[in-house]
């Protein structure tokens, strides 16, 4: 089954918004499989909240997708693809299915990733605001340095990246500067793309988000049956998928000890 959005802009509020950048957003293809993985936390944080948790009326993610492109040159047959994401309004959910804002080293848009994802969530659905933003993820994952950060992880966590699995990462608990067994998460993760993107994300939109710190990052591995072979996988053989569940002050999820510094993350 496949579904295309209808919901192109509902006015966000947030700024910078990529019309400031002239982007356009379209809808794009969405089908289960590309946010399977992240539906079950969605779910489950949802029974855990609910006052019925036994219910059989809880409901499933329900997905729109979008993407955005530059203008269409004159000369040339299709735009270019910059992001293509997903929106959960009901679950406070977002998921990028890719995005590439640079080629080799050039900026195709001067516009960053941090601003780009708040202004795609805000501007979803009239019902989306970025204070309920609670769930982050990242489909697919073939960026090469994002996907040593998850083979270096899960050899410290003295797992077989090749099976299926997780390895999660709490800050107040994985990353506290007290601890010098973890220094190299911390390095780990303000080297990886997307955790960074997250990080910068957190800092730059700070009040909008209502002052949200990571709960916990999981890094996800959908396992390889080629395991017989022997060569390694390819990048599209070994699925690697990223979420990021969100807190804000009050909730039940502890104290942020890990304290990154402001100058590092406005650089972000």
């Amino acid at each position: 089954m496949t579904t295309l959005s209808t919901n192109i802009d509902s006015g966000s509020t947030i700024k910078p918004t990529i019309q400031d950048f002239g982007l356009r957003r379209g809808p794009w293809r969405w089908e289960p499989k590309d946010t399977a993985f992240i539906d079950t936390y969605l779910v489950l944080s949802t029974l855990n909240n609910s006052s019925r948790p036994s219910s059989p009326n809880i409901p499933t993610p329900e997905w729109t997708a979008f993407k955005i492109e530059l203008p269409r040159p004159a000369s040339s047959r299709s735009a270019d693809l910059l992001n293509g994401y997903a929106v959960s309004p009901s679950h406070h959910a977002y998921v990028t299915f890719c995005v590439e804002l640079t080629r080799d080293t050039t900026r195709l848009t001067p516009m960053r990733y941090r601003d780009m994802l708040a202004d795609n969530y805000a501007s979803s659905s009239p019902s989306t605001s970025l204070s309920q933003l609670r769930w982050l993820g990242v489909s697919n994952i073939l960026n090469l340095t994002a996907r040593a950060t998850f083979m270096r992880l899960f050899q410290l966590s003295n797992r077989d990246i090749l099976s299926q699995g997780r390895v999660e990462v709490c800050p107040d608990t994985d990353l506290s500067e007290a601890e010098p067994d973890h220094k190299e998460l911390r390095a780990l993760l303000l080297h990886d793309p997307f955790a960074r993107g997250v990080l910068a994300l957190l800092h730059h939109h700070a009040q909008d988000l209502g002052h949200a710190f990571v709960k916990r990052f999981v890094f996800i591995s959908e396992g390889w049956e080629g395991r017989a072979a022997s060569a390694g996988p390819s990048v599209l053989e070994l699925r690697l998928n990223l979420v990021v569940e969100l807190a804000r002050p009050g909730d039940n999820a502890g104290v942020v000890k890990a304290d990154i510094s402001k100058e590092l993350l406005a650089n972000l």
